[in-house]
């Protein structure tokens, strides 16, 4: 969806697909994307605020509404969007700590405090794997 995001005559195409395999989720989710680039910051918060309706756990959907936040500007909700993504344990550890969007955040207690916890989440996992490996 962040892709899509960059080339709006393709999230149209995708819009119309996700309004018939994903309206709850894709189509939603894709629609914030859309409305924070083109500024619209109203509709982007409710478009948004759907697509978490229809979230499931093991979803990317805080951090896709942390890179919304981004694109509009909105640290605090970033921040929020984030902790909850960690809290969550959503898949996306590595891409937070590497995503453009998110490097100005460096400097924020907040973002580092997350960090922390996403490193240590990234250790349980590999010390996980070891034991099953």
């Amino acid at each position: 969806l962040s892709v899509l995001r960059h080339t709006l005559v393709l999230a149209d195409d995708e819009l119309k697909k996700l309004a018939q395999t994903d309206p709850l989720y894709g189509r939603p989710m894709l629609e914030a994307y859309v409305a924070a680039e083109r500024r619209d910051a109203a509709k982007a918060k409710s478009e948004l605020a759907k697509a978490l309706t229809a979230s499931s756990p093991g979803d990317d959907s805080w951090t896709s509404a942390a890179e919304v936040h981004a694109i509009l500007n909105d640290t605090p909700a970033v921040l929020t969007a984030l902790e909850k993504a960690v809290q969550r344990k959503e898949p996306t550890a590595a891409y937070i700590l590497a995503n453009p969007l998110f490097r100005y955040l460096d400097s924020e207690a907040r973002f580092q405090k997350l960090r922390v916890q996403i490193l240590a989440q990234q250790d349980e996992v590999r010390r996980a794997l070891a034991v099953i490996g």
